[in-house]
Protein backbone atom coordinates (compact mmCIF):
# COMPACT_ATOMS: atom_id res chain seq x y z
CA UNK A 1 0.00 0.00 0.00
CA UNK A 2 1.21 3.57 -0.80
CA UNK A 3 0.75 6.22 1.31
CA UNK A 4 0.51 9.98 -0.10
CA UNK A 5 1.82 12.48 2.87
CA UNK A 6 1.60 15.51 0.48
CA UNK A 7 -0.24 18.38 2.42
CA UNK A 8 -3.47 19.84 0.76
CA UNK A 9 -2.27 23.18 -0.48
CA UNK A 10 -4.10 26.65 0.46
CA UNK A 11 -5.02 29.72 -1.01
CA UNK A 12 -4.82 33.74 -0.76
CA UNK A 13 -6.55 36.07 -1.73
CA UNK A 14 -5.49 39.43 -1.94
CA UNK A 15 -7.76 42.76 -1.56
CA UNK A 16 -6.09 46.40 -2.25
CA UNK A 17 -7.58 49.80 -1.94
CA UNK A 18 -7.23 51.78 -5.24
CA UNK A 19 -7.42 54.93 -6.49
CA UNK A 20 -8.65 56.59 -9.87
CA UNK A 21 -5.05 57.70 -10.79
CA UNK A 22 -3.77 53.85 -10.17
CA UNK A 23 -3.68 51.94 -13.65
CA UNK A 24 -2.11 48.52 -12.51
CA UNK A 25 -1.88 46.62 -9.19
CA UNK A 26 0.59 43.61 -8.89
CA UNK A 27 0.86 40.87 -6.47
CA UNK A 28 3.79 38.97 -6.43
CA UNK A 29 4.43 35.60 -4.39
CA UNK A 30 7.90 34.03 -3.44
CA UNK A 31 8.16 30.88 -1.98
CA UNK A 32 11.76 30.09 -0.02
CA UNK A 33 13.05 28.21 -2.96
CA UNK A 34 12.92 31.43 -5.03
CA UNK A 35 10.16 30.52 -7.13
CA UNK A 36 8.02 33.92 -8.04
CA UNK A 37 4.06 34.50 -8.84
CA UNK A 38 2.77 37.23 -10.07
CA UNK A 39 -0.92 38.32 -10.86
CA UNK A 40 -2.21 41.56 -11.93
CA UNK A 41 -5.33 43.30 -9.65
CA UNK A 42 -8.72 43.13 -11.89
CA UNK A 43 -10.23 46.15 -10.64
CA UNK A 44 -13.63 46.41 -9.54
CA UNK A 45 -14.59 49.67 -8.61
CA UNK A 46 -12.33 51.39 -5.81
CA UNK A 47 -10.82 47.72 -5.21
CA UNK A 48 -8.66 45.31 -7.12
CA UNK A 49 -8.23 41.94 -5.87
CA UNK A 50 -5.90 38.96 -6.85
CA UNK A 51 -6.50 35.18 -6.02
CA UNK A 52 -3.60 32.37 -5.73
CA UNK A 53 -5.11 28.88 -5.48
CA UNK A 54 -3.24 25.59 -4.79
CA UNK A 55 -0.15 27.21 -2.67
CA UNK A 56 2.23 24.85 -1.09
CA UNK A 57 1.97 25.27 2.54
CA UNK A 58 5.40 26.87 3.80
CA UNK A 59 5.83 30.48 3.98
CA UNK A 60 5.78 33.14 1.25
CA UNK A 61 6.78 37.02 0.92
CA UNK A 62 4.25 39.11 -0.51
CA UNK A 63 4.90 42.14 -2.66
CA UNK A 64 2.21 44.21 -3.39
CA UNK A 65 3.00 47.15 -6.06
CA UNK A 66 -0.04 50.12 -7.38
CA UNK A 67 1.63 51.63 -10.34
CA UNK A 68 0.37 54.97 -12.44
CA UNK A 69 1.27 54.91 -16.09
CA UNK A 70 4.44 52.73 -15.29
CA UNK A 71 5.45 54.34 -12.42
CA UNK A 72 5.17 52.48 -8.80
CA UNK A 73 3.59 55.08 -6.96
CA UNK A 74 2.85 52.89 -3.51
CA UNK A 75 4.24 49.32 -2.42
CA UNK A 76 4.57 47.20 0.67
CA UNK A 77 6.06 43.23 1.24
CA UNK A 78 4.72 41.11 4.19
CA UNK A 79 5.18 37.36 4.66
CA UNK A 80 2.76 35.16 5.13
CA UNK A 81 2.58 31.31 6.68
CA UNK A 82 0.15 29.12 4.22
CA UNK A 83 -0.81 26.58 5.91
CA UNK A 84 -2.95 23.07 4.48
CA UNK A 85 -5.76 23.32 3.22
CA UNK A 86 -6.66 26.85 4.88
CA UNK A 87 -7.64 29.85 3.22
CA UNK A 88 -5.54 33.32 4.00
CA UNK A 89 -6.66 36.93 3.39
CA UNK A 90 -4.29 39.70 2.71
CA UNK A 91 -6.00 43.28 2.97
CA UNK A 92 -3.93 46.01 2.20
CA UNK A 93 -4.74 49.16 4.39
CA UNK A 94 -6.77 52.43 2.91
CA UNK A 95 -4.91 54.58 5.00
CA UNK A 96 -1.58 53.49 3.88
CA UNK A 97 -2.20 54.17 0.52
CA UNK A 98 -1.83 57.62 0.37
CA UNK A 99 1.76 57.39 2.17
CA UNK A 100 3.29 55.39 -0.68
CA UNK A 101 4.50 52.49 1.96
CA UNK A 102 1.47 49.95 1.79
CA UNK A 103 0.37 47.90 4.67
CA UNK A 104 -0.67 44.38 4.24
CA UNK A 105 -2.98 42.57 7.09
CA UNK A 106 -3.03 39.34 6.98
CA UNK A 107 -6.15 37.10 8.64
CA UNK A 108 -6.43 33.14 8.69
CA UNK A 109 -9.90 31.83 7.62
CA UNK A 110 -10.57 28.81 10.23
CA UNK A 111 -12.89 26.27 8.16
CA UNK A 112 -15.98 25.61 10.31
CA UNK A 113 -15.78 22.74 12.46
CA UNK A 114 -12.28 23.34 13.37
CA UNK A 115 -12.35 25.81 16.19
CA UNK A 116 -12.66 24.63 19.56
CA UNK A 117 -12.74 26.28 22.67
CA UNK A 118 -11.37 25.21 25.55
CA UNK A 119 -13.60 23.21 28.49
CA UNK A 120 -14.17 24.84 31.33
Amino acid sequence: MEVDLGLEPGSLTVTVPVTDDVTLGTVTLVNPAGSAFEKELEFNGNEGKAVFDQLTPTSWAIRVALHKDGTVIASGEEVIQVLPGRAITAQVDAKSLSQGDLVIIISLEVPPGKFQTAPY
